[in-house]
């Protein structure tokens, strides 16, 4: 049985609970992981085709609870990520579970993100695991910063995972796509990549997750092909210490995205977020000369020229994301 685990930085983490989890050597499940550290689940959304292209996985987990999203997500579009990525991966043929990961500063019992988990879980027949049940201590002595585990709290997770993706637990539900909400039937969220030129550009790996990202040096200027018609959410690019700003060109309407804030003190995925913008047959990312004045929490900005890194664009077929989210969002019960 292949299993592949889908989450964020908890997921990305090298000592944590995916790797106790692998260390146990459990018979004939194969377990792999992609973690996206510093995303969301709007974001993840977009990213889930790609995710899922080549895997073989019969077992997906989803671990989305941990992001720090609650404050500034709404409740309709956090329903409409998790359809999609539900979507994508009944589509692929696969299960997915959810498996709720608490943090310290939320009360799992009063946490809407569980809440709709659950309910979503329940009425379209999709295993769920809530982990703080099988907590017999205080969450503060699983981890070591509230959220990321210490060693304790990857063994303990990785038990729980261990007794809820066995084949028998896993037969206990067969959801399929045509159980879900019939208006996702023609949503689809999608990446454009950008063009890769292989004399300029970088490869970036990381947790699972690997991509190839068009360097743009100062003052260059890249034309990108797109979906005419389709519409730009968002995009996603590297963030590190010798980057900085650059902008996105739709016709007369454009986008400005700063590449670096005080965490740059390495390279990671970044991702810009913003209302629905229909795309022509091109667009441009023009890269500014100047890097923003960024104190690093550790460690100094790059002495030479900026150098942004552009991965591609969110995109999607349909313009109003936000009519969608509220009506699924009306579904639940």
């Amino acid at each position: 049985m292949d299993v592949l685990i889908v989450g964020f930085s908890v997921t990305a983490d090298n000592k944590g609970y995916v790797e106790a989890f692998c260390s146990a050597k459990h018979h004939n499940i194969v377990v792999s992981k992609v973690g996206l550290g510093g995303l969301q689940p709007h974001h993840l959304a977009f990213f889930m085709e790609d995710i899922l292209k080549f895997s073989q996985a019969n077992i997906v987990v989803l671990e989305i609870a941990t992001a720090g999203f609650r404050s500034f997500l709404s409740q309709e579009l956090y329903v409409l990520s998790i359809f999609n990525i539900l979507k994508v991966v009944l589509e692929k043929g696969a299960k997915p579970i959810i498996f709720d990961i608490p943090r310290s500063d939320v009360d799992p019992e009063n946490d809407w993100v569980a809440d709709i988990n659950e309910r979503i879980c329940k009425q379209f027949e999709i295993k769920y695991v809530a982990a703080h049940i099988y907590f017999d201590e205080p969450i503060d002595n699983y981890f070591r910063d509230g959220i990321h585990t210490n060693a304790k709290g990857a063994s303990k997770l990785a038990s729980i995972l261990k007794s809820n993706i066995c084949p028998v637990e896993c037969e206990k539900l067969n959801p399929t796509v045509d159980f879900l909400p019939s208006q996702l039937k023609e949503l689809r969220l999608y990446i454009n990549d950008a063009p890769v030129n292989l004399d300029n550009s970088v490869e970036f790996n990381r947790s699972g997750y690997a991509g190839k990202f068009q360097q743009l040096g100062p003052n260059s200027t890249l034309e990108l092909a797109t979906n005419n018609n389709d519409f730009c959410h968002g995009a996603f690019y590297l963030m590190g210490p010798d980057t900085g700003v650059f902008q996105l060109q739709f016709g007369r309407e454009e986008k400005t995205i700063t590449a670096i804030d005080a965490h740059c003190y390495y390279r990671r995925l970044g991702v810009c977020y913003f209302p629905a913008i229909q795309l022509e047959a091109k667009l441009l990312v023009k890269s500014n000369l100047e890097r923003p004045s960024i104190k690093l929490l550790k460690g100094e900005l790059s002495k030479d020229e900026v150098n942004n890194f552009i991965g591609g664009l969110l995109c999607s077929n349909i313009q109003d994301i936000d009519l969608l989210a509220k009506e699924l969002k009306s579904l639940i019960l």
